[in-house]
């Protein structure tokens, strides 16, 4: 949990990064829990970490690009009104403001987002969403994290057919 996390921060020096990595599942994890693990480690002031953020194949598309429906679904099962609403309340509606949310309050920090533009895991994640839609959406997002005003976001895309382009890292 949260208190084990502290304790460890308070255990160990301050290292010079800190890196916040997962892929898929993992990709949404790592991108919800930033803020968290960020703050184990604040920025500011001599010695302080520089944190990254690598989000692979973990897409929070923009507004009802992700189904409205599976979007309330997430939020009513996974309780995310109480851990994701009270960093950005927009999220809600859109859970791509994450990013925006993040990146204006951790302007020091790098995130990226990494994914293919057909990734079959996704589309049947998101509902059996079609390669045309999702590689659409897939643009309309990594649009807007790289037109973002800190410029601390990039977004990297590689283009896939296979069934199993998903998570870049674990790829063979």
């Amino acid at each position: 949990g949260y208190g084990e996390l502290a304790e460890a921060a308070m255990a160990l020096p301050v290292p010079e990064k800190v890196v916040i990595a997962g892929s898929s599942a993992g990709g949404f994890g790592s991108l919800l829990a930033f803020d968290i693990v960020r703050a184990s480690w604040p920025a500011g002031g001599a010695g302080a970490a520089q944190a990254y953020l690598v989000d692979d194949s973990g897409p929070t598309l923009v507004a009802d690009e992700l189904p409205a429906a599976l979007r309330d679904a997430w939020w009513a099962s996974w309780n995310l009104e109480a851990t994701v609403t009270p960093l950005c309340a927009g999220s809600a509606s859109d859970l791509s403001q994450i990013w925006t949310t993040l990146s204006a309050a951790h302007p020091q920090d790098r995130f990226a987002f990494l994914t293919t533009t057909r990734d079959a895991t996704m589309r049947a994640f998101f509902g059996g969403m079609e390669a045309v839609t999702y590689e659409t959406a897939v643009g309309n997002l990594t649009t807007k994290l790289d037109g973002l005003a800190d410029g601390n976001v990039a977004s990297f895309t590689v283009g896939g057919t296979d069934a199993t382009d998903h998570a870049l890292f674990l790829d063979p």
